[in-house]
């Protein structure tokens, strides 16, 4: 279990907010950096974003995933931060449909966090990653991955690369529930039904903190925990 509520950051563990569809915000000690904020109104459902961080980083160029504007820039540089970019297809077309999508991996005080964007294929497909990339996306702290599919990979094809990289916590992301989210993308179920109920965690929060010390013990453990994150708090 991973605890959820509004948390100050603790040495040794790193604060996970879910801001709805595809937006998160990391945060730890000395860093913090916000992925995919989207533009007002561009997603049912959802509230506005606004926020403050050290960095934002978008995926791609899609209005529900690049409106940097939503982020207020601290002007801080914090050293020893690593930022690792792969380009792979928005779709299983080699990008002929939607263009081309960023993984984005941050790697910072011993946390390593990926952002999968709108990732639309799988990670062997052709050869937009090399062996070294895939060598990378193993073992982090955690992944925020698409599972809704449609515009994206689904439940099944995010399952699959959740059990070939197996991060400590994987967080869902970008799919419709109740009040919220695109309705051509599927709901979460697909997703979570690949994995044992033992390893799912419901979280009664829009965000939760993870401790270094509890993430290498399940990356020692090549386990994984399923992390939802609660979306209520990102609604109208």
């Amino acid at each position: 279990m991973i605890s959820g509520g509004c948390l100050a950051i603790k040495e040794g563990f790193m604060k996970i907010k879910w801001l709805g569809h595809s937006c998160f915000k990391a945060e730890e000690n000395d860093f913090s950096i916000v992925f995919d904020p989207f533009m007002p109104g561009s997603v049912p459902g959802y509230r506005d974003i606004c926020e403050t961080a050290d960095a934002v980083c978008c995926s791609h160029g899609h209005g529900d995933h690049s409106y940097a504007d939503a982020v207020t820039l601290t002007g801080r540089n914090p050293e020893g931060v690593k930022m690792t970019c792969m380009d792979i297809p928005h779709d299983d077309a080699d990008g002929a449909k939607r263009g081309m999508n960023r993984i984005t991996v941050i790697e910072v005080n011993g946390f390593k966090i990926i952002h999968f964007g709108d990732i639309g294929c799988s990670i062997h497909d052709g050869s937009w990653l090399k062996d070294s990339d895939i060598e990378l996306l193993k073992g982090a702290d955690a992944a925020l991955i698409p599972v809704g599919g449609y515009y994206t990979i689904g439940g099944r094809e995010a399952a699959e690369i959740i059990k070939e990289i197996r991060p400590a916590y994987a967080f869902p992301m970008h799919y419709r529930g109740k009040g919220f989210g695109y309705d051509v993308i599927s709901e979460n179920s697909d997703f979570l039904a690949c994995f044992p109920e033992s390893c799912i965690d419901f979280i009664d929060s829009n965000e939760t903190e993870i401790s270094k010390a509890a993430s290498g013990k399940l990356l020692e453990e090549g386990a994984t925990l399923i992390a939802v994150l609660s979306n209520k708090e990102n609604l109208k």
